[in-house]
C-alpha cells in the first residue's frame, strides 16, 4: 500500500508556525506549516521553489574577420608628424 504524503499528513494535527522533523531512510525530512492557504497559492509556492536549469543555448556567431599573427618583436609606431607652430619665429 503507497499513501501519499499529503494523505499521511491529514492524520495528523499540525500547528501553524511550527516546524517537524523526522528520519526517512537515512535522510532528515523537515516540514515547516505556513498556515491556511487556498490551492491555487500553494502550487505557485512549491512551483516557484523549483532551481531553473542555468544551461542556456547561445547563437553561433555571425560574421567577424581573421587577423593574423605572427611571432617576433611588435612593429615600432609610425613617428607622428609635428605641425610647426605658425607663430614660432
Amino acid at each position: 500500500m503507497v499513501t501519499s504524503l499529503a494523505e499521511a499528513l491529514n492524520n495528523v494535527e499540525l500547528e501553524t508556525g511550527r516546524t517537524y522533523r523526522c528520519r526517512v531512510k537515512e535522510f532528515w525530512v523537515e516540514l515547516r506549516v505556513l498556515g491556511p492557504a487556498n490551492e491555487s497559492s500553494a502550487t505557485t509556492s512549491l512551483q516557484a521553489d523549483v532551481p531553473m536549469d542555468a544551461w542556456t543555448e547561445l547563437p553561433e556567431p555571425s560574421g567577424g574577420f581573421i587577423v593574423p599573427s605572427r611571432r617576433g618583436p611588435p612593429d615600432v609606431p609610425d613617428i607622428p608628424e609635428i605641425p610647426q607652430d605658425e607663430n614660432a619665429a
